[in-house]
């Protein structure tokens, strides 16, 4: 299939079928779950798609890191993917364990970068389509993709939090800074 008929039978072709039908489920049960509207009209539902999303990004993730392994383009893609399969599987299960505790302020920032990393799909195909299209087909994009697809946006995601901390946490310094100033006039 596509160039994969040396290796397309067996565990590949089983690994690659359960990623293609749990992929998907992922990508639209993260959408689902990251809408406070779900969450705000039932927090059963929540916990219910949550579950499968679990069992589905976990599958997923373990399917991809077995597919890694046979990157078309090399060793350079195949340790993107399988990064990308680790990272993933991580954070869906450090996002399980704080709702478990009820960590719930942590248990949505884990969950927003599994489904960051979960969309790395959707980025990938679109910098391929891209590179398509535009009729730039260096052998480094699809490699330099299988990390950039999830790093650029993870990292994009770990900026922008760590700006709004900062941020509050400046504001907060500076109000209490004039309660002080206040009092001590």
């Amino acid at each position: 299939m596509f160039g994969r008929a040396s290796y397309f039978f067996g565990t590949y072709s089983a690994a690659f079928y359960v990623h293609i039908v749990t992929g998907p489920i992922t990508l639209l049960t993260g959408l689902a779950l990251m809408s406070t509207k779900l969450l705000k009209r039932s927090s059963k539902w929540h916990r219910r798609l949550g579950k499968l999303q679990v069992v589905c990004v976990l599958t997923t993730a373990a399917s991809g890191l077995w597919m890694a392994r046979y990157a078309a383009t090399g060793v350079v893609a195949g340790g993107g993917f399988a990064t990308l399969a680790i990272a993933t599987a991580t954070t869906v299960i450090c996002g399980f364990q704080m709702a478990m505790q009820r960590r719930l302020v942590e248990h949505r920032i884990w969950m927003t970068r599994c489904f960051l990393l979960l969309c790395s799909a959707v980025v990938l195909r679109l910098t391929a389509g891209m590179a398509i299209v535009t009729q730039f087909d260096a052998d480094w994009v699809y490699p330099m993709s299988a990390w950039t697809s999830w790093l650029v946006p993870l990292c994009i995601y770990e900026l922008i939090r760590r700006v709004r901390v900062t941020s509050r946490w400046e504001s907060r310094g500076l109000a209490v800074r004039q309660i002080d100033r206040v009092r001590a006039s």
